[in-house]
């Protein structure tokens, strides 16, 4: 039975050798592809961190800025309300009403 083998493989080494080579190859490429796609997904996934990191960035910066994005936001409805008011034949209180918004206007814009 051992010699059966041997011969065996004597003559038909060359094929072997070559079923071996293509089975590696074939091996080779299927891993290959795997890290093709792990590659991908990488920077699929450090594209979606840097953008996170610049939303992250981006609300940091308004939580700093806060108090100044209010004042802007107020300053805006006060001088709303000013031309509101300045459009409009103006009595005692409208009058005393304009006088606060000014001054709420000069406040904000210092």
């Amino acid at each position: 039975m051992d010699k059966k083998i041997v011969e065996f493989v004597k003559k038909y080494k060359l094929h072997i050798l070559v079923s071996l080579l293509v089975i590696f190859v074939i091996r080779s490429c299927s891993n290959s592809n795997k890290v093709t796609k792990l590659e991908r997904i990488n920077g699929e996934q450090v594209k979606m961190i840097d953008s996170i990191k610049v939303l992250n960035k981006k609300q940091i910066d308004s939580i700093i800025n806060f108090s100044d994005i209010v004042r802007v936001e107020k300053l805006k409805i006060h001088r709303e309300y000013d031309n509101y008011i300045s459009e409009r034949d103006r009595g005692q209180q409208l009058m005393e009403l304009h006088k606060i918004v000014k001054d709420k206007i000069k406040e904000l814009e210092k």
